[in-house]
């Protein structure tokens, strides 16, 4: 079967592949421990899904606007205003079918052939294919080596007469590093100077452990304002994975063609969500308050733990949930006669033999890692670390 040039340049999601796996393998009976899932070990709080249930029970069950239900928009403007010190209004503001359609129809809105959009390595899975549906090409700035931060000197190298925009993740998946606010003025500074675009990824923004502290580039540095698209949803912080409700923040004209892009796909996000978003926006952060200890528990336990497994050595994180941690030292090794050649041989080891479930470090553009999701109760999470260290030990 031929298929079109477009979609032969992407490929599946590996993070949804091993996900799969994981999930057939359960299946099966297996009693896999799950350290793949970017979601957190809880269920949506009933305050949030009271928005639903009354949206239900009251008839809200019909299309809204393309670009969200109004109140809904004036909600995240007045969350902007406060979390973020940025002023938004409601013709700024596109909700979306997760933070994966916000970043695609500002991506389609703005990039083509010809274009470069600058991708910090280790990235999410989508930002690269993406980037590639709409014909612009990514370029990659590796910071595996400068403990996950940017190296401005190669950022600076990155950027050509073609880079149209940036992407940044901070807090990052995969690797939970939040971006220092100086990293993040002079990459503002820089932006400004060549006028690009810069989109911000912020879903993670609220599962944040002190000292650490979020800033937006455009808080920094207000003059990138009206070059800056801010892209934030319910998801990770508030349990909501299933629901997806997304959002984007930019220029009136961009959010405009944007929701263009919108409209001729999905069209608006489901009502019974966007009711629900809005109870998350009125009291969710009580939720998230509530689970950051148990979160901070579980991060902390994961760092000794990974720190006592001879060969491996953690960049610490400071933010999401997931920890990406080098497994170099155990590549090439063999189990049973078979050498394990690279991360994704080793997962799968790991899943088959030992039933623990985490994602290869290629699948983010950084071989000679895995990701480890430590959202499972912390009781589960014991069990698969230990997994871990048995099936890492048992290589020759």
């Amino acid at each position: 079967m031929k298929f079109s040039e477009n979609v032969q340049q992407i490929n599946e999601s590996e993070t949804f592949a091993f996900f799969a796996k994981m999930k057939a393998k359960i299946r099966q009976g297996a009693d896999v421990i799950p350290l793949v899932a970017g979601e957190l070990d809880y269920t949506t709080p009933p305050s949030i899904s009271k928005g639903a249930i009354e949206a239900i029970d009251e008839g809200f069950t019909k299309y809204t606007v393309n670009s969200g239900i109004l109140e809904l928009r004036e909600s995240i403007c007045q969350k902007l205003q406060k979390d973020n010190s940025l002023i938004y209004q409601p013709d700024q503001i596109l909700v979306s079918n997760g933070v994966k359609q916000s970043l695609f129809n500002i991506l389609f809105a703005l990039c083509g052939k010809g274009d470069e959009v600058i991708i910090l390595a280790p990235y999410w899975p989508s930002y690269p294919s993406m980037v590639k549906m709409t014909g612009a090409t990514p370029v990659y700035v590796d910071t595996s080596d400068t403990e996950f931060r940017p190296s401005i000197e190669r950022f600076k190298n990155a950027i050509t007469d073609r880079t149209k925009m940036v992407i940044i993740n901070s807090p990052n998946n995969p690797t939970g590093i939040v971006y220092k606010k100086e990293t993040l003025t002079t990459i503002a500074e820089i932006v400004k100077e060549h006028d690009l675009w810069l989109m911000s990824d912020e879903i993670y923004e609220k599962i944040i452990f002190a000292p650490a502290v979020h800033y937006t580039p455009s808080q920094l540095i207000p003059e990138i304002h009206d070059k800056t698209i801010v892209v934030n949803g319910f998801s990770k912080s508030y349990a909501m994975t299933g629901w997806r409700v997304g959002y984007a923040a930019g220029p009136e004209e961009l959010i405009k063609k944007a929701g263009v892009v919108q409209s001729h796909t999905t069209s608006n996000v489901c009502s019974i969500a966007q009711k629900a978003a809005l109870k998350a926006l009125d009291n969710g952060d009580d939720f998230v308050n509530q689970i950051l200890p148990d979160l901070k528990e579980q991060y902390t336990y994961t760092t000794e733990f990974l720190h006592s497994i001879p060969g491996i050595k953690t960049t610490d994180p400071s933010g999401a949930f997931y920890f990406f941690f080098p497994v170099h030292n155990y590549i090439k090794k063999k189990f049973k006669g078979k050498v394990i050649e690279n991360t994704t041989e080793l997962a799968d080891y790991l899943m088959d033999e030992h039933n623990v479930a985490l994602v290869p470090g290629v699948a983010f553009g950084t071989p000679g890692y895995l990701r480890l999701s430590y959202t499972v109760k912390l009781e589960r999470l014991k069990i698969g670390l230990e997994k871990i260290k048995a099936g890492l030990l048992a290589l020759e």
